[in-house]
């Protein structure tokens, strides 16, 4: 789940901030081996985004009572019904009924089950945009929930606006395996940074800095994260005009989230070069 705060770092306002987050830089590939690129593509303009929304802030409760979900406008009706259909889908994607909701109906339908929960449960839905060039628009979308663990919730979404289509890394990325390689690298550097940190004074718990190797899945033999096999997993990321944020968390409980690393890793289109599709959408940006 991504990214609660950290998100911001990859809005194109805040690029040059979250550029250089990651850990150390891939290894350079050997010119000669990376796959040759074709002439760019024609530019595709921005699209039009406009904000559809129910509710109000209250006022005892900044930013509560308020949700918000960005609808697209394009010349194209088939091609924008699509797009914005795969943006609620994309944004309720754990609640299947909601997967056929308009952009309007699905906003006043988080406003009256808020209403009807006595102000429980999701209480705002916001969204920035992280990047509208070269026919890629990603979405920033922010929900913030009230219950016995109040928290914040920042998730990615990336869509081709030729298409009205999500995109998912395998479009993007020819080898996932070695982006895969390269993340687990600098998943593993950033832990064990952190875990060299004096996390007792930083947490102030000693009983959970104890604890916190095993929960980070950390091997101290080998230095590294000890990782599924499917893992890290690319479920959450971001194009952005610098390269492609991932996020990775360790989902440790809400009590002691603040326990856990810095959960964005960027890598810009240099390091990407090497992996990326020659093909596909993100050509445009390619040095």
């Amino acid at each position: 789940m991504l990214w609660a705060g950290a998100l911001l770092g990859c809005q194109p306002q805040a690029d040059e901030q979250a550029a250089a987050t990651t850990a150390d830089k891939f290894l350079a590939a050997d010119s000669a081996d990376r796959p040759s690129v074709p002439a760019k593509p024609v530019a595709a303009a921005p699209v039009k985004v406009v904000t559809v929304a129910a509710g109000k802030e209250e006022d005892e409760t900044e930013g509560q009572g308020r949700f918000e979900l960005p609808q697209v406008q394009l010349p194209d009706a088939a091609v924008a019904a699509r797009l914005n259909q795969a943006i609620v889908a994309a944004s309720f994607w754990m609640e299947a009924d909601w997967l056929q909701l308009s952009t309007r109906q699905a906003v006043q339908r988080c406003l009256r089950e808020y209403q009807e929960n006595d102000k429980q449960g999701l209480t705002s839905l916001s969204y920035n945009v992280v990047c509208n060039e070269h026919g890629v628009l990603t979405l920033a979308l922010t929900s913030d929930y009230l219950g016995a663990y109040p928290y914040t919730d920042t998730r990615c979404f990336v869509f081709d606006t030729r298409t009205g289509r999500r995109l998912r890394v395998a479009d993007l990325v020819r080898d996932t395996t070695a982006l895969r390689t390269r993340w687990r690298t600098a998943i593993s550097q950033r832990v064990a940074a952190h875990l060299r940190a004096d996390l007792v004074e930083t947490l102030g718990d000693s009983a959970v800095a104890a604890e916190l190797p095993a929960l980070l899945h950390w091997n101290a033999a080998k230095q590294q994260v000890t990782f599924e096999a499917n893992e890290p997993r690319f479920d959450d990321f971001a194009v952005t005009r610098r390269g492609l944020t991932l996020a990775y968390s360790f989902g440790l409980p809400h009590v002691i989230q603040a326990a856990e690393p810095e959960r964005d890793y960027s890598f810009t289109y240099a390091e990407l070069r090497p992996w990326l599709r020659t093909d596909g959408p993100l050509v445009p940006w390619l040095p």
